[in-house]
């Protein structure tokens, strides 16, 4: 089934470049705009087994660069590193039952030399079958290994995560790993169980305490097929970041002010920050993460429909009964100066998901980390299995670039506010109802 038209009206315009102001927010957008904790140099032969490892790292909150999760296709994969090792933490050397990878080539043997030359840690991982001594350049015998060949226990992945962080994880004697046992019971670790308030911007981060659901719907193609899911532990922002919230980040750091700042229609303290694009929201997650020592980003479209449907495969938050004036704000008129505007946040309590979220329907569009591609879960089906808090990172080749939005917009019909519903634009791009909510990854050293 093919989407309606989008006919947003008048008020909704692009951002056209403001050189002098985006060079200075280039700074804090650089920072922190492709950071990747580990790349994973591997076979292509063991890319089960390594995929495997990879779900694992993305669990336990870490940032894993994968050919497949990142380069885009008809593209020369050397130059696609070349531009992201500036950011890249680390290197992991994945060995399986086939023995040496691509290492093997000069090209790739020329970047983990690298790796070794900037004094970064490169990883070798024993997978799974992988040979009791395996060959390897000379410069990586210096290494320390990683033993996976157990499988992807506790241990082993607790020995791996140390050697990427350099933070070795508590973990005791013989306990389950968190993120595996996360895996495998629908209940979460105890101290999910309360909500925490972030200090300095007031953001109320609820528990979303994880489990498997049914993800998509057959309504349109790209939300197609219906697959099973599962989601680690994790905290949601309670509603979209506020102007008062976003306040504080564009006082701190001197970031740019969204277009609409000054219009007293979209600037009331508690009303939803609009006018960003998803590099803006990526730069307050950032910010947000460097000022609370709490690993905070937007949520992936899997974490942000699991929270807006729970485990009951409900078509919007609060069930199945069509949105009316009562649960949302939507289907409003952006010309009419007096009621065309989104409402202050909270101000559809009828409208709460199910874990307490609020306004995940209608008010503001909401980015999402994941790269557009309509064909991620057909994609992400065909490998198979059930995955742990996926992200499409592949992006369509005809939208390069594009991003995922959620949740419909004050002005936008009952239909988009579906749960499923899915958008996409550009990413360096805005229209006046897109916004954002932030999220707590459970992997924090400091989470309460």
């Amino acid at each position: 089934m093919n989407r309606p038209a989008e006919n947003p009206g008048d008020i909704v315009l692009d951002r056209t470049p403001r050189d002098a102001e985006d060079a200075r927010c280039a700074r804090i957008l650089g920072k922190m705009t492709e950071i990747f904790d580990v790349f994973l140099s591997h076979n292509s032969r063991d890319k089960p087994a390594v995929r495997e490892v990879a779900q694992a790292l993305r669990g336990r909150g870490l940032k894993v660069w994968l050919d497949e999760w990142e380069l885009i296709p008809g593209r020369p994969w050397l130059e696609a590193l070349e531009r992201v090792i500036e950011s890249i933490g680390c290197a992991a050397v994945l060995v399986g039952k086939d023995g040496l990878g691509p290492w093997e080539a000069p090209e790739m043997r020329a970047c983990l030399s690298e790796f070794v030359s900037r004094s970064l840690p490169v990883i070798p991982v024993l997978l799974p079958g992988a040979p009791e001594k395996p060959a390897l350049p000379f410069f990586l015998k210096q290494f320390t290994w990683a033993d996976l060949r157990a499988g992807l226990t506790a241990e082993g992945l607790s020995h791996l995560e140390w050697g990427i962080t350099g933070k070795k994880p508590e973990l005791r004697q013989g306990a389950p790993d968190p993120i595996l046992a996360a895996s495998q019971e629908d209940e979460a670790p105890k101290e999910f169980g309360q909500p925490f308030i972030e200090p300095l911007t007031g953001i109320r981060f609820l528990s979303i305490p994880g489990g498997r659901f049914q993800m998509g719907s057959d309504i349109y193609r790209d939300e197609e097929p219906i697959h099973w899911v599962r989601i680690s532990p994790f905290w949601l922002g309670e509603t979209p970041v506020t102007n008062q919230q976003y306040r504080v980040f564009l006082e701190t750091t001197g970031f740019r002010e969204p277009a609409y700042w000054c219009d007293e229609r979209f600037s009331a303290p508690h009303q939803p920050v609009g006018s960003v694009n998803w590099e803006d929201a990526q730069a307050f997650c950032a910010w947000l993460s460097d000022i609370s020592s709490r690993r905070m980003s937007l949520p992936c479209e899997a974490q942000w429909e699991f929270a807006a449907r729970g485990t009951d495969g409900r078509a919007y938050p609060w069930g199945n009964q069509p949105p009316d004036e009562t649960r949302a704000c939507f289907g409003l008129d952006p010309s009419d100066p007096e009621k065309g505007r989104p409402a202050e946040v909270g101000s559809f309590p009828a409208g709460c998901g199910p874990f307490g979220t609020l306004d995940q329907a209608g008010n503001v569009w909401e980015w999402c980390r994941d790269a557009w591609n309509p064909y991620a879960y057909e994609r992400r089906t065909r490998v198979g299995g059930e995955h742990l808090d996926p992200i499409n990172e592949l992006f369509d080749k005809d939208k390069e670039g594009c991003r995922v939005l959620r949740g419909g917009g004050w002005f936008h019909s009952a239909g988009q506010l579906r749960s499923t519903y899915r958008f996409n634009y550009q990413a360096r791009k805005w229209l006046v109802d897109f916004g954002f909510r932030v999220a707590a990854m459970n992997s924090s050293p400091s989470t309460p």
